[in-house]
């Protein structure tokens, strides 16, 4: 889905949903497991709302809710250097090959007893753990989990129809499977969440889990591209908008903002070439993307089925890149 100036320039759909020559053909509705995408729709926004209430702040450190982390580099972590990914934490552990029922108080408590790869604010290494933290934080201060932080403040205020956490098992129909997964659940996977340590943890996580469609997504760019409003409601305030989706250089020269990526300044975006400096944005290991250019007020969805039938399939990235270009090109 590309849209310019608020009105839809393109919504396309191609292909089908399987490789069988009975499967479904794909069309505008169908739904994916956003993968990543997942950050920047959960705790990203989520964040801002509890910095708006002064329930959070991005200063807040690890050992304000951790208190035996007190003394420990760790427990200088703080939530800013949780949503740049300057964290020190690791990328990711493969939990669920350790303990198939391992619960989330045991999760966080693996995570925070795992040494830091660097001092906080060192470098940039994404990582999905420092997310999981981060989740768990929210939850802590809000007193309400992820799941329906997300349904009441963000999904329901603007109508995204087609976008949760575990959908119901009557939309299970307009989703498109992920992998075939042969080593750890044994079943193809369609309407579960694709992420292993999101599965562990009941499908809800703040690194990965929500599943959306590529309309709810330009929805939801289009509330940040709006500054916060949506149909005269203010969900944000403009200047966290702003905030959020500005680079932090934190490390200096990282292309995070806070949540949201940003195109990288190598000459080498998944991005492409043509999307400004005042963009933002993220992309999922299943195979999917949103990027949005606040100069050029242009909102780019695509979403694939990159890990179907297995995720070792190569190409994924080139094809993003060359996408985005070319959309860019046809329509600056």
């Amino acid at each position: 889905m590309i849209v310019q100036d608020n009105s839809v320039v393109a919504e396309k759909s191609f292909g089908k949903f399987t490789y069988s020559d009975d499967s479904k053909d794909v069309d505008n509705k169908s739904i994916y497991d956003i993968a990543s995408i997942t950050k920047v729709l959960s705790v990203t926004p989520i964040t801002m709302k509890l910095i708006n209430q002064r329930k959070l702040s991005l200063n807040h450190t690890l050992d304000q809710y951790y208190p035996h982390l007190r003394g420990e580099v760790k427990g200088e972590i703080t939530v800013k250097h949780l949503l740049t990914h300057s964290s020190g934490l690791k990328p990711f552990v493969e939990f669920y090959k350790k303990d198939s029922t391992m619960e989330r108080s045991a999760m966080v408590e693996n995570i925070l007893n795992l040494d830091l790869d660097f001092s906080p604010g060192e470098k940039m290494q994404y990582s999905d753990l420092g997310i999981i933290v981060l989740m768990d934080i929210i939850e802590k201060v809000s007193g309400s989990t992820l799941d329906k932080l997300c349904d009441k403040w963000i999904f329901n205020k603007i109508d995204m129809l087609s976008t949760s956490y575990n959908p119901d098992a009557s939309l299970v129909a307009k989703i498109a499977p992920t992998e075939d997964d042969n080593y750890y659940r044994n079943r193809l996977l369609q309407g579960e969440v694709h992420d292993e340590n999101a599965h562990l943890l009941g499908g809800v996580s703040g690194h990965a889990g929500i599943f959306s469609n590529a309309h709810d997504l330009a929805k939801y760019a289009q509330l940040f591209l709006n500054k916060g409003t949506w149909l005269g409601n203010r969900i944000f305030s403009d200047s966290s908008v702003d905030e959020f989706t500005t680079r932090q250089n934190l490390p200096p020269g990282s292309d995070y903002a806070l949540g949201w990526d940003t195109p990288s300044r190598n000459g080498k975006s998944s991005a492409g070439d043509y999307f400004s400096n005042k963009s933002y944005g993220h992309l999922g290991f299943t195979g999917t993307s949103l990027w949005v250019d606040s100069e050029n007020d242009v909102i780019v969805v695509l979403l694939t089925n990159r890990v179907h039938p297995t995720r070792q399939k190569k190409g994924m990235y080139s094809l993003r890149r060359n996408f985005h270009t070319e959309i860019m090109k046809a329509i600056l």
